[in-house]
């Protein structure tokens, strides 16, 4: 990115924490807020963070809270000892990732500096490639959905399980008032699309009290999961939907065949006699 020019009073602030503390920040570059440090009353330069500069290193989730970026003369003045220092080194042409990864295995002179109290300390590097950072960010992705998933799944069979049996032994206790009808003049299918329509009701209902407290429960997810940084559930929650949707759709298909299964045996029943 371009070099921006703070002047001799100017600040910015960077984040890459998601959009909750970022509207925090936003707010007070808005407001114009102004920073003393070191004997200068600094004035925000932009009115809103620029999200592509927030991060200064490569992570799974959001590594910057809130940095506030001042003149370099300042720094000098201050005399402030160096805290963190981010370097990112991208891979020459011709060089295999597994070459690239093999050279900061082997031991490295790192350099050496001075504290606030004049002391020789030797930097503690902590190195992240692409490659772990991506194997890293797969393997959070796939426990958060073996979590979703498992928890979900295991609901939802309880759930539907309890509604098929319930349905069943209904259905089975009615055997006679199917057969009944069946004897009044009313068709098989008519039978079957009111047994269709009762399990529909039962199986519906719940499907939609779920839903109704699953969108008001993900907006309180999805601000907390804003706060570890630009972290993208989407596809978790759309797998998660699909696996549950395949389940409880499917126990209700189940229910219903086997419902028409015993409808049509009652009425042949009473064919035969």
């Amino acid at each position: 990115k371009q070099a921006v020019d703070l002047g001799r009073d100017g600040y910015l602030i960077t984040s890459d924490m998601g959009a909750s503390v970022e509207k925090v920040y936003n707010e007070v570059l808005a407001r114009g807020v102004t920073i003393s440090f070191g004997g200068v009353e600094l004035r925000p330069r932009a009115d809103e963070l620029d999200e592509d500069a927030g991060s200064f290193e490569n992570s799974t989730m959001g590594s910057n809270p809130g940095c506030i970026i001042v003149p370099d003369e300042l720094i000098e003045h201050a005399d402030l000892p160096l805290y963190r220092s981010t370097l990112m080194i991208k891979r020459a042409q011709g060089i295999s990732e597994q070459e690239f990864n093999r050279y900061f295995e082997q031991p490295l002179d790192w350099p050496v500096f001075l504290d606030a109290q004049g002391r020789s300390k030797t930097a503690v590097p902590m190195i992240l490639t692409r490659a772990e950072c991506m194997e890293a960010g797969d393997t959070m992705n796939g426990m958060v959905s073996y979590l979703a998933i498992y928890i979900g799944f295991v609901l939802v069979v309880a759930c539907a399980a309890i509604l098929a049996i319930q349905q069943l032994s209904s259905v089975a206790d009615a055997s006679r008032a199917y057969r009944t009808l069946s004897e009044l003049g009313a068709s098989e299918g008519e039978i079957c699309c009111s047994v269709l329509a009762q399990q529909g009701v039962f199986f519906l209902l719940p499907l939609l009290v779920g839903v109704a407290h699953s969108l008001v429960a993900m907006r309180v997810v999805v601000d907390v999961v804003e706060l570890f940084g630009h972290m993208q559930i989407g596809p978790t929650v759309g797998l998660t939907c699909a696996v549950f949707l395949l389940c409880y759709g499917g126990y209700f298909v189940v229910t219903y065949l086997m419902s028409r299964a015993i409808v049509k045996d009652s009425v042949r029943v009473r064919r035969a006699l």
